[in-house]
Formats: C-alpha cells, sequence, structure tokens
C-alpha cells in the first residue's frame, strides 16, 4: 500500500520488478511471492485502499491516510468494521478492538490465565466486541489479546506500575510500549472515524487516546496536561482538593510545596 500511496509504482509489474531487487528474492525466487502479491493488490481494491484504472494502481482517500497513519491495511479494516458495528460501547470495547488487531503486541498467557480469562469472559461478555473463537489454536489468541486489553483497562483506571508488573507477569518497558501502540492505534481510529463520517465515536476515542496515554481516569486529564505532572502526581493533587488548573493557579505556594512528591 505504501509503495503504491506514494507512486514508488504504480503497476504490477513495476511492483514485481521492485520487488525483484529485494533480497528474499536475491537468494531465492520472485516466482514464490507473485502469487501472494496479487493476492494482496486485489484484498487492497476488494477493501476500497486502491483502485485500479486502465491497469494503473492509484491508492484512494483511505488508502494514503491508511498509508500515512502507518498502520496495516488488515488493522484499519478490522477497525473501520468495528466501528460501524458500534452503537453504544463501553470504554473496554474500544481497548478491546484495538487489542484485536494485527499492529498491537500480544502477551503470553501464564498457566492458569486462560480458565481464569475466560471466567472473565463469562461475567463481562456483554463488554467484548468479539466473540470467543471455537477453535482451541485460536482462543489462545483471542486470550491473549484480551489480556492485553484488561492490561490497558487497568492502566486506565490507574492501577500501580508495580501491580500491573505482578498481575500481568510484565516489565515497565512491556506497559509502555503497549501504551504507546494503543495510543496510536486509538488516533488512528479516531483518524478513520473521521474519514467515514461517524461523529459518534469522535470525542470518546480522542478521550481515551489521552487516558491511555496518562494511565490516568478522565477526572485527571487536566491536571495531566501540565508539564511534569504524570500519573501519580496528578492523583495527589487531585485528592487533596486541587482538581482543575485553576486550583493550582490560586493556590498558596507553601500549600503546594508541602504536598508530597510536589516540592
Amino acid at each position: 500500500l505504501a509503495i503504491i500511496s506514494t507512486g514508488f509504482a504504480s503497476t504490477t509489474e513495476e511492483i514485481f520488478k521492485l520487488f525483484s531487487k529485494t533480497l528474499f528474492s536475491k537468494q531465492s525466487s520472485l516466482l514464490m511471492i507473485r502469487s501472494t502479491i496479487m493476492k494482496i493488490i486485489n484484498f487492497l481494491e476488494d477493501n476500497e485502499f486502491i483502485k485500479i484504472k486502465e491497469g494503473q494502481l492509484l491508492a484512494t482517500v483511505l488508502g494514503r491516510r491508511v498509508s500515512e497513519l502507518y498502520i496495516d491495511p488488515m488493522t484499519a479494516k478490522m477497525i473501520i468494521c468495528s466501528l460501524k458495528e458500534l452503537k453504544s460501547p463501553h470504554e473496554f470495547t474500544y481497548l478491546h478492538m484495538i487489542a484485536q488487531t494485527p499492529d498491537m503486541p500480544t502477551l503470553y498467557l501464564r498457566r492458569g490465565e486462560k480458565r481464569r480469562l475466560c471466567e472473565w469472559i463469562r461475567k463481562n461478555y456483554s463488554k467484548l466486541l468479539y466473540e470467543p473463537p471455537d477453535d482451541t489454536f485460536e482462543l489462545e489468541v483471542f486470550l491473549a489479546k484480551l489480556k492485553v486489553a484488561l492490561l490497558l483497562n487497568d492502566w486506565i483506571n490507574e492501577l500501580s506500575e508495580d501491580r500491573l508488573i505482578e498481575k500481568y507477569d510484565v516489565c515497565p518497558g512491556d506497559i509502555y510500549s503497549i501504551s504507546e501502540k494503543a495510543e496510536w492505534l486509538l488516533y488512528s481510529a479516531h483518524e478513520l472515524a473521521k474519514l467515514y463520517g461517524m461523529h459518534t465515536h469522535l470525542k470518546t476515542l480522542l478521550t481515551l487516546r489521552e487516558r491511555v496515554k496518562y494511565g490516568v481516569k478522565e477526572e485527571l486529564l487536566e491536571l495531566t496536561r501540565v508539564k511534569g505532572i504524570g500519573r501519580v502526581r496528578a492523583r495527589i493533587l487531585y485528592n487533596y482538593g486541587f482538581k482543575s488548573l485553576k486550583d493550582i493557579l490560586t493556590a498558596p505556594r507553601a500549600k503546594l510545596l508541602s504536598l508530597p512528591l510536589i516540592g
């Protein structure tokens, strides 16, 4: 899609020629991937990422935007289809949506987690965007991605980093990479919703994106917009009665200095 969108190649033959110069082609044969390339071109056309006019491959408005967003076209397809189906979604539904995409990193399942996740599904079935598959292997993948969505949900509801590490058997770097990717996918979902005129999703997606960025409940967003105020300091300020920027601006300096971790 990027090759077509940027005008690097505009016919199937030009794409074949481009791939003939790759390391894979030199080590094996372009014939091995010609059929795969054609399947991809057909997929892109069928899903309106490109159009073929007199043998020329042209990116559509959707195709160019997806290429600019640097997301997998399959991710874009999943998001668009999901947003069209959602009527009155729970915030977790959006997290489940992006967690199931090919672009989102997956967490491994520990022993006993499969049973606990299946129990969570039984109690929270209405929050799911996708139904659990019947196939054993596909169910494992589904649950691993559900685990990512649950981590993100705990992150935006201010579960401490130490508790997240213990609960999900992750390291701080995992939390950072997952939240960073989730933030970008929520932004991408917002842009695709805007492109398709699905305005009911826009505000929720923007708010959720900001919550994922800072790992906070919505009530803290005004405070986290201040440079140097993260999820921990924002919660301290809020709990001590500083719930807005105005509260901070009008507060006696001595009172702010007396708060823990503020200094």
